[in-house]
């Protein structure tokens, strides 16, 4: 058991540092890669029905604080997070995950640019 426990040293869990470049490449690659998917990958059904009704019946609800103070992090960013959430939840609102089908985050809300008003947040 020792001999695990130094083979994952800090060192090794570390993220590696990568160019500008090849992190520019890397998001380019992933970006193509999950838009091919969505259109060639037959297997794999995605939701896009929504709702315009109310639906009949709740089954789970939660709640949680929007606004909480954190340490060492301004309010501005919580003001910003809860414009992103709103942003989100009026793409997601009302939708609909049948039996068999797959929920795509990102195939629903789609890149989160300032172009679509999202704003700068937490990482």
């Amino acid at each position: 058991m020792v001999v695990l426990a130094s083979r994952y040293n800090y060192q090794s869990i570390r993220p590696v540092d990568r160019s500008n470049f090849r992190m520019f490449l890397g998001k380019k690659y992933f970006t193509w890669r999950r838009y091919f998917q969505w259109i060639f990958n037959r297997s794999l059904r995605y939701t896009s029905t929504l709702k315009t009704k109310g639906l009949l019946h709740i089954v789970t609800s939660h709640k949680t604080p929007l606004y909480r103070r954190l340490r060492n992090v301004d309010m501005w960013l919580q003001e910003n997070k809860v414009t992103n959430l709103k942003l989100a939840s009026e793409k997601l609102n009302g939708l609909t995950l049948k039996s068999g089908e797959t929920f795509s985050f990102w195939r629903m809300v789609g890149n989160p640019t300032k172009g679509k008003g999202f704003l700068d947040g937490m990482f």
